[in-house]
């Protein structure tokens, strides 16, 4: 049994350690953790949390390692590749978080300090206690406990060899945050997933200018940030078959109507009081800049729009098991996987921009999967564990490429990820918290880590259809996560579904058309 292991839930990359009794580091564990390590490097994860299996974190180091060394030179060989271990994991480009719910002792603490945060549960404890063998913390330990809490904490906790309490170092400034014992493991889980679905390209910029910070000071970090900010105009945007549900059945949901904003022609328009739909359960300060945006571009003698991508024709509904449809055939439901509409109501990609803005909300119609409240918490439950998380959704922007039979489509940019659970049984706006920059020929997906109730089904074969970010086992639910999750990531959409549609819709504010001049 493999003593590090590595997975995926949802966007959220997982390395456990699992080494029954004590997760004692061993050369084979290091050598499975640099391969992890190896591995996140190529894959370029969204965010990675380590974690642990067990009664305790670990309980150091097997002494048997040490005895091994036949020198001074092997035992140094052997802790310039633990300190390389470190450095490596802090010098992924993405969040890195260490969960400790228990003693954590040794390399695993240091393993933690080479980390972005560090979670513990309320009855965790730390210790670096190499003391007790004539050793000092050759992972790195010192030296970063001494970047968090200062060199006065940092020889105290070396040179005691005591164990810490998490309140401790959390008040020392070591570990960012205490969570309750009860329901740790999902909390931390929780917590590292809402970093993965932030903007990744973002996050390592930060980690670059605290890493220019550590060589040089404020200074240093003053003289390169500019350099490293704008690289992020790059960018454009932050940093994504159905499935049955299982005892499905319909339920009309309470439609909130889109955004309405006024077609703007000049200064007049600009100067009247803007009124927000009543109705409307979420707003952002992201609407009213982009009603300010929608004024600023029509101020200067220029015309601009708000367009609805994807709705020209058919609005967005509800979806609803067909009347006759068992639950095992009722395959509303859109899982791990970015899916493109090709036809709706005849219109081909209907998501198509064709003037130039930006993208400032997305509508979802979404199923309450059964009328039986019951029922359908059942149903959520279910498929929560299935597709490994809570119902989410974000909008990306594609870039076609080739010939339409040969086509390929590359991620521009990506919204924030959505959870969707409160909202099962109705049409909702999401406003972007960030407008998305769109041009003429780019369209919009939506992006889907989990699972979302967004397929109508058992349309008119040539009315309706969409498109899959995956190329084969079509006729089955993507059985591991097959987004396009990062800005560049190509995929050809193979997987093909006529006679069904997804229940989305953007809405964009077109940049400006210059009037013609007046002549007077």
């Amino acid at each position: 049994m493999s003593a590090v292991g590595i997975d995926r839930d949802g966007v959220l990359t997982v390395v456990s350690f699992d080494s029954p009794p004590l997760n004692l580091y061993t050369a084979e564990l290091g050598d499975e953790l640099a391969a992890v390590i190896g591995e996140l490097e190529g894959a370029r994860p969204r965010a990675v949390l380590f974690r642990a299996e067990g009664r305790v974190v670990s309980g150091g180091v097997d002494v048997e390692l040490f005895a091994a060394q036949e020198d001074a030179g092997s035992a140094a060989r052997l802790f310039d590749e633990l300190v390389e271990l470190g450095r490596r994991g802090d010098r992924l480009p993405c969040p890195t978080v260490f969960a400790a719910h228990s003693l954590c002792l040794t390399w695993a603490f240091e393993l933690a300090l080479s980390c972005d945060l560090i979670l513990a549960a309320e009855s965790a404890s730390f210790g670096l206690v190499e003391r007790v063998v004539g050793l000092t913390p050759a992972m790195g330990g010192t030296q970063r406990l001494a970047e968090r809490a200062g060199t006065g904490r940092a020889r105290e906790l070396v040179m005691t060899g005591e164990r810490y309490s998490a309140a401790t170092l959390e008040r020392w400034s070591v570990v960012n945050r205490v969570l309750p014992d009860d329901g740790f493991d999902a909390a931390a889980r929780a917590f590292a997933a809402g970093l993965a679905e932030g903007p990744t390209v973002a996050h390592a910029a930060t980690k670059q200018v605290i890493r220019d910070f550590r060589e040089g000071g404020v200074e240093l970090a003053n003289e390169r940030v500019g350099q490293v900010a704008g690289g992020l105009f790059e960018h454009r945007g932050p940093a994504r078959g159905g499935a049955h549900v299982p005892g499905a059945g319909g339920g009309k949901g309470h439609v909130l109507r889109p955004l309405k904003l006024p077609r703007l022609r000049g200064r007049r328009n600009c100067r009247r009081r803007l009124v927000f739909n009543g109705g409307m359960k979420r707003f952002s300060p992201a609407l009213l800049a982009a009603a300010i945006l929608t004024c600023a571009l029509a101020a200067t003698s220029a015309m601009a729009d708000v367009l609805e991508l994807g709705a020209a024709k058919t609005p967005v509904a509800v979806p609803s098991c067909p009347r006759g449809v068992s639950s095992a055939n009722c395959t509303i439901i859109l899982t791990q996987v970015t899916g493109l509409e090709t036809i709706r109501a005849t219109a081909t990609y209907p998501t198509t921009v064709t003037r130039s803005g930006y993208l400032v909300a997305f509508t979802l119609g979404l199923s309450r999967l059964n009328a039986s409240a019951r029922a359908a918490t059942q149903s959520v439950h279910y498929l929560n564990r299935k597709y490994g998380g809570t119902t989410r959704a974000a909008i990306t922007v594609l870039e076609p490429i080739g010939k339409p039979r040969l086509r390929r489509w590359t991620v521009m940019a990506q919204s924030d990820v959505i959870h969707l659970q409160p909202y099962l049984g109705q049409v909702v706006q999401f406003p972007l918290a960030t407008p998305i920059p769109v041009t003429r020929g780019e369209v919009v997906a939506l992006t889907v880590p989990t699972w979302a109730p967004v397929l109508s089904i058992d349309l008119p074969l040539k009315r309706d259809a969409y498109r899959q970010s995956r190329g084969k086992n079509c006729a089955n639910p993507a059985n591991s996560t097959q987004v396009q999750g990062a800005i560049g990531d190509t995929a050809n959409y193979v997987c093909n579904y006529p006679g069904t549609r997804i229940e989305y819709s953007v809405t964009e504010v077109t940049s400006p058309i210059k009037s013609k001049p007046q002549i007077h």
